[in-house]
């Protein structure tokens, strides 16, 4: 597909392909740059993974945010949908924790800021993304983090729902989303947490998660502080709150976890 057109878009290099989805560089009308996301061929007559690429791309329009990824207008080619985006000359954080974590390592407390920030936004909106994870937040050139792919996210009124089929990244997963039951923004929450700590802790993660309806299910969680001298009791205690097994026991809302780090690490930031 190299250097074949899109709608209007010169499609130059693969970025990634997903399972859904390929996200390419490509050169727009007015010689800009742009990110490319394309339904896969294979999905061209998959009404499911039509449906949810469409409403990813609709709900990602409803996003505006400096801590997410810019949308720019969306279309359809061949029979394939595709969004344009802003494109981040950088890496995903996966990326970066593995092979540039030296570099990496000044600006944790900032990219954990700005992740909790983007996360607020999408709750702010009504939503829940339901597959935070490293792959999906992208660090610029200047160490920001912005997030992307929002193919999985639910709408929440006010109380908590439930969702027959079991989506997302296992190891991301909470608790109640694992067990199938009602859920909420909280869930992402959990996921951020386990972010949290693997960008911490040089990609260790800290748990051990199992497919069962097991009413002991249980976190086994090491804090940070213990192994990792740059991580205060304070933010210790921030993360452990975001991994309770219990949803009841997490931050109510986006809101408030990101009050709880901008005091715990904001004079950590300013100097």
């Amino acid at each position: 597909m190299i250097d074949e057109k899109i709608g209007p878009y010169l499609v130059r290099e693969l970025i990634n392909e997903g399972g859904t989805a390929a996200l390419y560089v490509a050169t727009g009308p007015a010689g800009e740059t742009v990110a490319l996301r394309v339904l896969l061929p294979k999905h061209r007559f998959n009404w499911t993974q039509r449906r949810m690429f469409t409403r990813g791309t609709k709900i990602h329009s409803k996003l505006d945010s400096e801590y997410i990824v810019k949308f720019h207008r969306s279309g359809s080619h061949s029979f394939r949908p595709f969004s344009v985006m802003e494109f981040i000359p950088g890496r995903n954080l996966r990326f970066m924790m593995l092979k540039n974590s030296e570099q990496l390592t000044p600006y944790k407390f900032s990219i954990i800021l700005d992740m909790a920030r983007a996360i607020q936004r999408v709750h702010d909106k009504g939503y829940v993304h339901l597959d935070l994870k490293p792959e999906n937040f992208l660090v610029t050139p200047y160490w920001r983090v912005k997030l992307t792919d929002f193919d999985l996210c639910a709408k929440i009124d006010g109380k908590p729902i439930k969702k027959k089929t079991l989506q997302g990244t296992l190891s991301y997963l909470a608790p109640e989303l694992i067990e199938k039951q009602p859920f909420d923004q909280r869930a992402d929450i959990f996921a951020f947490g386990i972010t949290c700590y693997e960008l911490l802790a040089g990609g260790k993660r800290p748990t051990e998660l199992k497919l069962s309806n097991d009413p002991d299910f249980d976190l086994q969680v090491r804090p940070l502080s213990e192994f990792i001298p740059e991580v205060s009791r304070n933010l210790d205690k921030i993360i452990l709150k975001c991994l309770a097994s219990d949803l009841n026991d997490r931050y109510p809302a986006a809101w408030t976890l990101v009050q709880a780090l901008e005091k715990e690490l904001g004079q950590r930031l300013a100097s």
